[in-house]
């Protein structure tokens, strides 16, 4: 790397090597290979749509890769194989026969024809799918770009997440929020040697950010279990009552598709700054749609005894050390994300959404009940105890296969 006499970096063509190496670590695809995948990595381009998408299919041992179809304007080849790599290990962990893909679109979902983009995007990538790609929803997506992807690429099975009428079990029913707060109650109730918390829902504070469908559905679970939900922010900002939220008043808020209607209009609560919750005093802090909110700069502001990773990997690598050494723990994303990964199965099979759930409640806490008693045992971090276990149980897999 360049450098001044004084042994300062220079910049290089204007740009400085931190800028250079960022993005390089982002674009550079043979970087992200190992053992495990990824198997294929495309990127597309519509040249009448400016669609810019990027599908990641990472590993097939278990079956066709499954994952999210995002629109974001942060996509980058990294963030997609990051999130098709937690697929790889959350379904070998709720022993469905899925492989782990993920796709993103890369567009401000809020200025462009989403619908428009995604089935230019299905055009691109249809060859793969669903063989080796079935689509689902992600952030900046629903059940009408599912829809919209199936009609495309001419195979209903080549998304989930569609709507009723389509055989669909739609994401917004809330299977990943239902997967994050079973995670969480199995946590709780588990014997551990970590930090001394509450072993009970009903003895606990909880904040969530993000309020989509999956923030709203984890709300709901969690207080209907007796936990008391102190803080909930959405993009526009948030609320907070130690004492509690008035939950019928504050559900009127979820789902808000703009500023008016969002949190910032909520009345009878103290307001907050959107990312402010993180300074919130609770013993849970859920995070359900910012993806590295938590990260060196900002995990020092983290009051909570644990997270609860949601779908846009919110917790950065270095964070997540740093906050175990503190002894917070992070529930992390291979481990929540099952119950997405189970409906998709369901909804293949054509199940009824009420056996979903049901198979959802057993899946995901016999997975999370394994994982936590491994990680006991062993005195690792969770993270790495129930990576250790996917791999296990795709080598399983790949042996059962010869």
């Amino acid at each position: 790397m360049p450098m001044t006499q004084q042994g300062e970096t220079r910049s290089i063509g204007g740009v400085r090597p931190e800028t250079l190496l960022r993005v390089l670590e982002e674009t550079n695809v043979s970087a992200f290979f190992d053992n495990w995948g990824p198997s294929d990595v495309l990127q597309v381009y519509d040249p009448e749509t400016n669609m810019q998408g990027i599908l990641v299919i990472d590993n097939l041992a278990m079956g066709p890769g499954v994952g999210g179809l995002r629109i974001s304007a942060s996509t980058t080849p990294k963030e997609v194989f990051l999130r098709a790599r937690t697929m790889t290990m959350a379904a070998a962990l709720v022993q469905v026969d899925f492989g782990g893909a993920a796709a993103g679109i890369r567009a401000n979902p809020a200025e462009v024809d989403k619908l428009q983009l995604v089935r230019s995007f299905a055009k691109g990538i249809s060859p793969h799918v669903p063989d080796q790609y079935i689509a689902t929803p992600d952030i900046g997506t629903g059940q009408e770009e599912m829809k919209a992807f199936a009609h495309e690429v001419g195979d209903l099975l080549g998304a989930t997440g569609k709507p009723a009428e389509m055989g669909g079990i739609p994401y917004e029913l809330g299977v990943v929020g239902f997967s994050m707060g079973l995670v969480t109650e199995t946590y709780l109730h588990s014997s551990r040697p970590w930090k001394p918390q509450p072993s009970e829902l009903t003895d606990i504070k909880v904040a969530v950010q993000g309020f989509d469908s999956t923030g709203a559905a984890l709300v709901k679970y969690l207080a209907h279990k007796g936990a008391t939900i102190v803080a909930i922010s959405d993009d526009w900002g948030g609320v907070q009552d130690p004492k509690g939220l008035d939950l019928a008043k504050v559900l009127k808020h979820s789902l808000a598709p703009n500023e008016r209607q969002s949190l910032a209009h909520y009345k009878g609560s103290t307001r907050i700054q959107a990312d402010e919750i993180l300074k919130v005093d609770c013993d849970v802090l859920a995070l359900t749609t910012a993806s590295n909110l938590v990260n060196e700069q900002t995990c020092a502001s983290v009051k909570a005894k644990c997270l609860v990773e949601g779908p846009a990997c919110p917790v950065s690598p270095v964070a997540e050390q740093l906050l175990t050494r503190q002894g917070v723990v992070v529930l992390p994303d291979l481990l929540t994300l099952g119950g997405g990964l189970v409906s998709s199965r369901c909804e293949i099979q054509r199940q009824p959404r009420e056996r979903a759930f049901s198979t959802i409640e057993f899946k995901v806490k016999d997975a999370a009940t394994f994982v936590f008693q491994r990680a006991a045992e062993a005195g690792l971090p969770l993270r790495r105890m129930a990576s250790e276990v996917a791999k296990e149980r795709i080598l399983e897999t790949i042996g059962g296969q010869q």
